[in-house]
C-alpha cells in the first residue's frame, strides 16, 4: 500500500491518495471478500482515510484495517 497525503494524478479527474497492490490466491475466495469489505469500509470512511494520512506507518494501518 502507498499513502500520497496529496494525492497522485491517477487521470483527468482523480488524485489517488491511497493505492493497493493486492495478492490472493485464486482459491481464497473468502479472504477475498473479506479484503473488499475492509476496504470498502476504509473507502467511505473520512475518518479512517484521514487517520493513515496523518499517521501512515504500519501500526496505524493495522489498527484502522481491524478495528470493527
Amino acid at each position: 500500500m502507498a499513502v500520497v497525503p496529496r494525492g497522485l494524478e491517477w487521470d483527468e479527474i482523480t488524485n489517488a491518495k491511497f493505492i493497493f497492490l493486492l495478492a490472493i490466491k485464486s482459491n481464497e475466495v473468502e479472504e477475498l471478500q473479506n479484503v473488499y469489505d475492509t476496504l470498502l469500509d476504509f473507502i467511505t470512511s473520512n475518518d479512517k482515510q484521514e487517520s493513515l494520512i496523518k499517521n501512515s506507518n504500519y501500526n496505524n494501518l493495522l489498527n484502522i484495517f481491524t478495528q470493527n
